[in-house]
């Protein structure tokens, strides 16, 4: 059965609603069918062409997809429980930041053994630094290996992750206060500044997280829900959100 309300509901009671001025949401989803003919598709929204990983390699991104990306990332950080906000940096005598396969290769090694051995649970996104050399920020828990790097960020410890900066480079972890909620915010900024998929994709996280909240579905007057209404273009579909969120 189809609905025009769709509403998450996080563990800490936080809301994300979604209306529409149709019955798009399916509370029995099935499953998707692969497209005949991709030249044939008539988006949603317009595209935007990116580079992957400043290879010359051009994807087609919609901006739909990235918004998709988005809040994919916030659900998941929004049903779990992390302990630090890292940044993980190269040293370029140790590992070549500019190369994308280098620092592919280095940071999923890394994360996968520190799953397996570290109980690490982790959502990571890559970005370019102005210099063109890429870092990565990430909301991880685990046992990570932790030393006091002698600063202190509003009075809160800043650490180094020791195996990291031993082998590959500089890294920061400081503890988070428990504001998750502004926290997923601030992350998702990531995903979008540069609008740069560089390893083919907006974003890594483990597969020891829950991924999705709760989700209710229902129907409402559309005209009566008082939020700003968005148009989705190509279509004469409208959708107005409302969030309701424990900062």
């Amino acid at each position: 059965m189809k609905w025009n309300v769709k509403c998450k509901v996080y563990p800490d009671g936080s809301t994300n609603t979604i209306y529409c001025n149709q019955r798009i949401f399916n509370d029995t989803p099935t499953e998707r069918k692969p497209k005949e003919n991709k030249s044939d598709e008539n988006p949603l929204s317009p595209r935007k062409t990116v580079t992957v990983g400043k290879s010359g390699v051009t994807d087609e991104v919609r901006a739909d997809s990235l918004k998709r990306a988005k809040d994919k990332i916030q659900d998941i950080v929004l049903c779990n429980n992390f302990d630090y906000f890292v940044t993980l940096t190269f040293n370029p005598e140790k590992v070549d930041s500019f190369n994308v396969e280098a620092v592919k290769t280095v940071i999923k090694n890394w994360l996968r053994n520190g799953v397996q051995r570290q109980n690490f649970k982790y959502v990571a996104i890559p970005e370019y630094h102005k210099s063109g050399r890429i870092h990565l920020h990430a909301l991880m828990s685990g046992d990570l290996k932790l030393s006091d790097s002698g600063h202190r960020h509003n009075g809160k410890i800043i650490y180094n992750i020791t195996d990291w900066q031993e082998k590959f480079g500089f890294c920061t972890a400081i503890p988070i206060d428990g504001n998750i909620n502004a926290l997923s915010y601030y992350i998702t900024k990531y995903i979008t500044k540069g609008n740069d998929k560089i390893f083919g994709r907006f974003y890594w996280s483990s597969k020891n997280l829950k991924r999705e909240p709760e989700i209710f579905y229902g129907m409402t007057d559309f005209g009566n829900v008082n939020q700003f209404e968005y148009k989705v273009e190509g279509t004469t579909r409208r959708l107005k959100y409302e969030s309701d969120f424990k900062y």
